[in-house]
């Protein structure tokens, strides 16, 4: 394409590599991108002369070559931030001049942006527990005194593991946080589960009634169910249930265990329904789940009926299960409880649009195909949660999850040396970058990185401080909170390195 002559325009960061295990390489950010002109390195930053413009406007004519014998190509140095103040710029530089730079580091030498307030505070901390009582008690202070909304903070932890932990202690402690999308998968959500659940037992009975045999539920997952969100049962409940069970077993000369009748309960509604409160949990799982089979209707040959998908199917169990109005007062009351609610109402809701989604993308598939699907599905989907409840609200984030976002205030949760961030050397369990460095007729195995250039010594822990973690705050406009455990290590300032990593990470 450059010989050809159109205009090529790379944008990138030397120090943020993505797809390193498939073979890409940041050093042709760095320096391999001028074999497309076919002329040395050349970095300029902006405000000097020439500028961008000068180099994207005016091309060489085809078939004519600029003074050095080539077309005119060169890199340009973006030298200002616009996000980090002075405070959070020096805390980055600090950070990253102890990892490797490709191409000297010329990307990483930028003024900061003109903050009149910008600080930084770190924190050590012993345990999990105090990190989110002093994270807690920082966005409360902020809230209350400072007058910060609750939408201009956000922490940001390593994982959706940890953002789940992270979301429950907060709410506790009275921190209203953002139930954040795209952490979890929609299969794994709690209300999701037990419908997903619902769905299998459905498809399994109307195949059993189909060919004339009655399904058996296994002990554990019918218990399983009663306890879920749609049965509502507690453990107390649930024991009651098998005893009140088990009683009636014996006074009938039967000798069957409690397992063993709690599943039949679930296949018989209208036993389960005339039995009262105390199997109204199990009355309700099983009205569900004769909602669905009666859904799930076969032809006579043993395919699925026309208009049977897993929309109609997951409809009719919803349905019959009977919990969404309960569902919606206890959400609209508000609370803790309220706010799981909530929660279980967006992840259902995550469900029936991904239900809709698979069924307008393959309309002939049945629902067992969509229970295969969704059950095999790794990745988080989109769901509501962002969308419709995101106001008044701390916003809880992965760094990937961060990307592109602002606020006033950023705390940022669970920094411990050597686990997060993680700056160990990782290779490919196929070498394929060794294969692509054989292509590209490089040296394999070896990417020699160069420190970027620094007069300041590393900061170190402070002055009789023996914890086992240490802290920093900073305020201002965005105000950064890290807990760390161990004071971070001075690196090598040399690697022999095939994927150098980024400061962030």
């Amino acid at each position: 394409m450059a010989r050809g002559g159109p205009r090529i325009v790379l944008l990138g960061d030397p120090d943020v590599a993505v797809q390193t295990f498939r073979g890409a390489d940041p050093r042709f950010l760095a320096s391999g991108w001028s074999e497309l002109g076919e002329v040395p390195r050349n970095p300029y930053a902006v405000g000097d002369e020439p500028t961008l413009l000068d180099f994207i406007e005016p091309e060489t004519p085809a078939g004519r070559a600029g003074a050095s014998g080539h077309r005119g190509t060169a890199t340009v140095v973006l030298d200002r931030s616009h996000r980090l103040g002075p405070a959070l710029a020096a805390v980055a530089d600090r950070v990253s001049r102890r990892i490797g730079a490709l191409g000297g580091g010329e990307q990483r030498r930028r003024a900061a942006a003109d903050s009149p307030r910008s600080t930084v505070e770190v924190a050590l901390l012993r345990s999990a527990a105090q990190e989110t009582a002093h994270v807690a008690a920082l966005l409360r202070r902020a809230h209350l005194v400072e007058g910060v909304p609750w939408t201009e903070m956000a922490v940001v932890v390593r994982g959706s593991a940890r953002a789940d932990t992270m979301r429950r202690l907060l709410g506790q402690a009275g921190v209203p946080v953002e139930a954040g999308s795209a952490e979890t998968p929609v299969r794994d959500e709690s209300a999701v589960r037990p419908l997903l659940h619902l769905l299998a037992e459905s498809l399994e009975v109307a195949r059993g009634e189909h060919r004339g045999e009655q399904h058996v539920i296994d002990p554990v997952r019918a218990a399983d169910l009663v306890l879920s969100p749609i049965g509502g049962a507690d453990t107390v409940g649930l024991r009651r249930l098998r005893r009140h069970l088990r009683h009636d077993e014996l006074a009938s000369g039967g000798g069957r265990s409690s397992d063993e009748l709690l599943a039949q309960l679930l296949l018989d509604a209208p036993r389960a329904a005339l039995m009262g409160g105390v199997a109204r949990p199990a009355a309700r799982v099983a009205a569900a789940l004769a909602a669905g089979a009666a859904a799930a209707r076969l032809r006579d040959d043993g395919r699925w009926a026309s208009g049977v998908d897993a929309e109609s199917v997951l409809w009719a169990i919803w349905q019959g299960a009977g919990v969404a109005e309960g569902w919606r007062r206890t959400a609209l009351a508000g609370g803790s409880t309220g706010e799981r609610a909530d929660r279980d109402l967006d992840a259902v809701l995550a469900l029936f649009d991904a239900a809709g989604a698979f069924v307008d993308r393959l309309p002939t598939a049945g629902p067992d195909t969509f229970l295969e699907h969704i059950q095999g599905q790794d990745v988080p989907g989109d769901t509501l949660l962002v969308g419709g409840q995101s106001g008044g609200r701390v916003s809880l984030v992965t760094p990937q999850t961060a990307a592109g976002r602002q606020w006033r205030i950023v705390v940022v949760a669970g920094v411990q040396e050597g686990v997060w961030p993680d700056l160990r050397l990782r290779g490919s369990v196929l070498g394929s970058e060794d294969l692509v460095d054989v292509v590209a007729q490089r040296p394999v195995g070896c990417a020699t990185t160069r420190p970027a250039s620094s007069s300041s010594p590393s900061p170190g822990p402070p002055s009789g401080c023996s914890s086992p973690r240490w802290a920093t705050r900073t305020s201002s406009r965005r105000s950064t909170s890290t807990s760390s455990t161990h004071p971070p290590a001075p690196a090598s300032p040399t690697r022999c390195d095939r994927t150098p990593r980024s400061p962030a990470r």
